[in-house]
């Protein structure tokens, strides 16, 4: 009789477990896309712990709580995902499993060109063309943004971007595999410098219009822009017909004379580039006239006392008589 009891005693903590066991269930996402967290939780009584375990290690346990864990999913395929229920003394009492999928999506990077050697990583200059590029892939869609706000919607994996004037600016693509629908959002923040700001002029003139063998001389304003700790290279352009003919570029500040031989109309320029790299031009047109004049009907004989004009057809501003 005594071992019939026995019997019973052990019929029932056996029944009492297996019920325990088939009660056991991990709740949460079994199909899932990469590069994201999802949370799973199991039901424990008191007194009761749990231990999470990842039998394929497709990804990163976060964080663990009284009863659930959240995890990133890192890698494509099939995992276990084990949940260990033990008592206060560590002792197994059940374990609970759950199949996860993590369906496929491809390894994407974000990427900026171009990039002048003096910046550095995430830097560029206010009104910068830049192009935006990752990689490009059958069945998956791209959406840009630029500072939240939609830029296009297609399947382009690339952009090109005037940079505002801004101080720093967030470039986004949404990636969607179009088969399953995973997505993955991929961002570059970009930091903007100022241009130099500055204007030049003629010294002492403010014409525009000037005769050959005229030497003038151009100075930039304001002042400050002389100062090195912040420009580091200035350069003078005089450009006819959409060509350079003459250029100076140094890495101080000062006037630039220019003496024009020809008649003609030119257009100078003043670049003046930061240490960032960033750089700003001002121009300023110019009509050159003829200075080297004739004159009409002109008498190289004449009386003493006698009054004798002499005139010339040239359209120069200014004369030289002598």
């Amino acid at each position: 009789m005594k071992n019939l009891y026995l019997l019973f005693v052990l019929f029932v903590i056996f029944d009492t477990h297996l019920l325990q066991a088939q009660a056991c269930t991990v709740n949460g996402e079994v199909s899932v896309c990469p590069n994201n967290v999802f949370k799973y939780d199991v039901g424990i009584s008191s007194g009761e712990k749990v231990i999470w375990k990842l039998q394929n290690m497709k990804g990163r346990i976060l964080s663990v709580n009284y009863d659930s864990v959240s995890i990133l999913w890192t890698k494509v395929g099939t995992e276990s995902l084990l949940a260990e229920i033990r008592d206060v003394n560590g002792n197994l009492l059940r374990t609970c499993t759950l199949t996860i999928v993590i369906k496929d999506f491809e390894y994407f990077t974000l990427e900026y060109f171009p990039k002048p050697p003096e910046k550095t990583e995430n830097q560029a200059c206010k009104g910068d063309l830049l192009q935006f590029i990752t990689r490009h892939l059958s069945n998956y869609s791209y959406r840009w943004t630029y500072n939240d706000s939609i830029i296009v919607d297609s399947t382009s994996h690339s952009i090109n971007i005037i940079m505002g004037s801004e101080q720093m600016v967030e470039v986004c693509v949404e990636i969607t595999n179009e088969v399953n629908g995973c997505m993955e959002k991929l961002c570059k923040r970009i930091y903007l410098f100022d241009l130099p700001q500055f204007s030049f002029r003629i010294d002492s003139s403010s014409s525009r219009n000037f005769c050959t063998h005229s030497e003038i001389i151009f100075k930039a304003d304001p002042p400050a822009i002389s100062g090195p700790k912040f420009l580091n290279n200035y350069e003078w352009s005089v450009i006819s017909n959409n060509q350079v003919i003459e250029s100076s570029s140094q890495t101080y500040y000062s006037p630039f004379n220019y003496t024009f031989l020809t008649s003609g109309n030119y257009t100078v320029r003043l670049t003046v580039t930061n240490q960032y790299g960033c750089s700003h031009s001002e121009y300023m047109e110019l009509t050159i006239e003829d200075g080297n004049s004739s004159l009409n009907q002109f008498t190289n004989v004449v009386c003493k006392g006698q009054s004798v004009t002499y005139t010339t057809n040239n359209l120069c501003t200014s004369y030289h008589w002598g």
